[in-house]
Parts: structure tokens; sequence; C-alpha cells
């Protein structure tokens, strides 16, 4: 169960989002291009030792307590995604009453905590950049290990939309593909 939520917290998203300001005017080429990149992120040297590390995102607070973590290539200049391996944990809390009433029903708790050893983390935001001053990065890490973390996570959403989707009926499809109001058959 928390596995679901926790996805949901890491995933930021993978889109094109991050670079709006630049697409409307690049040739279809660098869109192909960037589009290829999105889909097979790659693991770099860069990477940080995570001691006692506090990440702060919006309701969810992530403490790296010992391990590191090697972000991803650049993809048109901007780091979209980082893997961590060691010792951390997560602790959300729901910023309203009605989110604090529904993690209540979900965790038990007021707040939802879990620890975790592996973790993917996706950007579209400055989160990459926030993640880098709070430790010292540097050169020298194991991009291929990173590479098949962000690989298999990319798969695993990948699937996860597919199955939400294949349980949408036709219409709803049509709906959303050519964004018009209708009601589902």
């Amino acid at each position: 169960m928390f596995t679901k939520l926790f996805k949901l917290a890491l995933l930021l998203g993978l889109c094109a989002s991050a670079f709006a300001a630049d697409l409307p005017t690049a040739p279809s080429e660098e869109l192909l291009k960037v589009y290829a990149q999105l889909r097979a992120l790659r693991g770099s040297e860069q990477w940080a030792v995570t001691e006692n590390v506090a990440w702060q995102r919006e309701a969810a607070t992530f403490n790296f307590e010992d391990g590191h973590l090697t972000f991803a290539e650049p993809v048109a200049g901007h780091v979209l995604a980082a893997y961590f391996e060691g010792k951390g944990s997560i602790r959300i809390n729901a910023p309203t009453p009605a989110l604090q009433r529904q993690l209540a029903r979900f965790a038990s708790a007021p707040a939802l905590e879990d620890t975790f050893t592996q973790a993917v983390f996706f950007f579209t935001d400055d989160s990459a950049a926030q993640l880098q001053k709070l430790m010292m990065v540097r050169g020298g890490a194991n991009a291929g290990a990173a590479t098949q973390a962000i690989d298999g996570a990319q798969k695993r959403y990948a699937q996860s939309f597919n199955d939400w989707w294949s349980t949408r009926g036709p219409a709803t499809r049509l709906c959303a593909t050519w964004r018009r109001a209708c009601w589902r058959t």
C-alpha cells in the first residue's frame, strides 16, 4: 500500500513541461532528440554522499540518513532524475484538514512515515538543484547502477499507466485524446 503512495510522491513527472518555454519554437528534429532522451534517461557520474540530509518537498520530508544519491545525465540542460541507495525515510504531513482525514484513513495516523533503502526521484522543477545545494556533488559515481534503477522505475511507471489506461472505456480514451467533454459509455 505504501509503494503506490510512495511512487505518487516520488514521481513528479517525466514530461516536457520542464522545457515548455523552448518547445514551441524548436525544430522537430530537436523535439525528437529530447523525446528520445526522456525515454532513455541515463545515470551520470555525478553523485553525493547523503549523510543526515533532510529534503523538504511540500508536505513530504525525505531524510537521507546514510547512503549516496546519483544524478541522471541532463536532458536539454535539466537534471530530471536521481537514484538513492542507502538508509532513508519519508514523512508526509497533510497540509489541509481534508487531506489529513484521508491520510489518517490510509495510514491510521495523522502523518505517514516509512523507511526505504532505494528510491528513484523524477523532477520537472528545481528539485535537482535543491538537492545539489544540500550535499557536496562530485564525479565518479557508478552510472550503470543508476541507469538500471532509473530505467526500471520508468518501465514500472509506464506499465502502471498502461494498466490504468486499459481499464478506461473507448469513449473515455477518445475524450482524453481529443480533449473534449463527453460522457463515458
